[in-house]
């Protein structure tokens, strides 16, 4: 902004526009250069930008005197401290004022206890299958095994025999041995399970165990 008096164009672009003004002010002259990046540090080296420098300290600077560089301005002086920064009470102020912020929002806007559960009584599937996993973790597992076998023989031997005796144990295995529903592997890995079952060996799982019974059973007394 002109002072007292209008600028002087020293220098145009290539598109005719004032590249570079000066301004008097008082004994003194300012030099406006259009952009402002002429003379930085990595723009100098660019071009004829250090011979234009030069060429505006030869006209400018009379004899004896002397060309001051203001490096402050782009934080390069030796005078610089960077523990000054830490030493500041403004620093410490403000991180106290923002723990005081933070605090009150904290104990304003934040519920600090926990909404409590609620418990709701559970199904019957729920009891089922929480006492049967109680009973997995206390039970044998070839304890197990021996009673879903029991249990199976026994609806065998309950089976509608025309009014005859329920059969025992062994009369069973001949029955089964015999049944035309009853696949070969299948009761190869019957009787493979069974054994291991009764006396505490590799115990069959409980899961393809009773599996294989519930199709057994479906399958006979279909």
């Amino acid at each position: 902004m002109p002072y007292d008096n209008f600028v002087l164009t020293l220098a145009r672009d290539a598109h005719g526009e004032g590249a570079m003004f000066e301004q008097r002010l008082g004994a003194g002259r300012i030099l406006l250069v259009s952009g402002g990046t002429l003379f930085t540090n990595r723009a100098l080296g660019n071009d004829d930008n250090a011979r234009l420098f030069a060429n505006i300290v030869a006209a400018s600077v009379a004899h004896g005197g002397a060309v001051l560089f203001d490096d402050l301005r782009q934080g390069l002086s030796a005078s610089y401290d960077p523990a000054r920064f830490y030493r500041d009470s403004r620093l410490w102020r403000t991180v106290l004022i923002l723990l005081a912020a933070w605090l009150a929002w904290v104990l304003g806007s934040t519920r600090l206890r926990a909404p409590a559960v609620e418990r709701h009584d559970p199904s019957e599937a729920e009891l089922v299958r929480r006492t049967g996993d109680l009973i997995s973790r206390t039970v044998s597992q070839h304890l197990r095994a021996q009673r879903l076998f029991d249990q199976f023989f026994d609806s065998l031997a309950r089976a509608d025999r025309g009014g005859g005796p329920a059969r025992d144990r062994n009369e069973t295995w001949s029955w089964l041995e015999h049944h035309a529903a009853v696949l070969p592997q299948e009761l190869d890995q019957l009787k493979s399970w069974y054994a291991n079952a009764y006396r505490a060996g590799p115990v069959p799982p409980i899961v393809s165990l009773k599996i294989l019974l519930d199709t057994l059973e479906k399958r006979l007394n279909t």
